[in-house]
């Protein structure tokens, strides 16, 4: 049995605790999260509960995996 490690997300002063659902995988540097992936803890309005999915789900990954820049002009070609 693995131990679910619970994070804890600021909803405009309020702390809000969510976790990933596959608590293998997490720490794996290949796995890509779906916004699936991410359950929040005793949440019951699912409009909250949809907005703050989204908004953990596209923080971790804007921080974990940034989208390349693909470079132009003279900084394109490799020397």
């Amino acid at each position: 049995m693995v131990d679910i490690e619970i994070y804890e997300y600021n909803d405009a002063g309020t702390m809000v605790e969510w976790y990933w659902s596959d608590q293998l995988k997490k720490n794996w540097k290949t796995w890509k999260p779906k916004v699936t992936d991410v359950l929040l803890v005793d949440l019951t309005d699912k409009e909250r509960n949809g907005r703050l999915v989204v908004e953990i789900f596209e923080g971790v990954m804007n921080s974990e995996h940034p989208k390349k820049i693909k470079e132009k002009g003279i900084y394109k070609i490799r020397k």
